[in-house]
């Protein structure tokens, strides 16, 4: 890593951690990390897209083995589960395949 990545990987840890500690004590709530996880998408630093390709792709093992490995079945399951279109799914599930290439 860089030193230039490195610094801004440092300044942006102690201001995210300063601001969730702030926003914890003002709300008094203890700090957790699934708090954290919270506060950093409500705050929109992790698009969407990426929260939405990780849970498939996590997700789709375990309901793939569950549906005795039929693909479809599986998509069709992941769609309904985070109402998505079952060709969102496809996409996103292609394309971490051909990244694997």
């Amino acid at each position: 890593m860089s030193d230039y990545r490195k610094t801004l990987m440092d300044c942006f840890e102690a201001h995210l951690q300063q601001e969730y500690l702030a926003y914890c004590q003002r709300h008094q709530v203890q700090t957790s990390i699934s708090g954290m996880i919270t506060f950093i998408v409500d705050r929109e630093l992790i698009p969407d897209s990426h929260i939405r390709r990780f849970a498939i792709l996590k997700e789709f093992r375990p309901i793939f083995e569950k549906n005795d490995r039929h693909k479809t079945i599986t998509v069709e399951a992941l769609a309904d589960r985070f109402n998505l279109s079952e060709r969102t799914v496809w996409s996103i599930l292609r394309k971490a395949e051909l990244e694997k290439l």
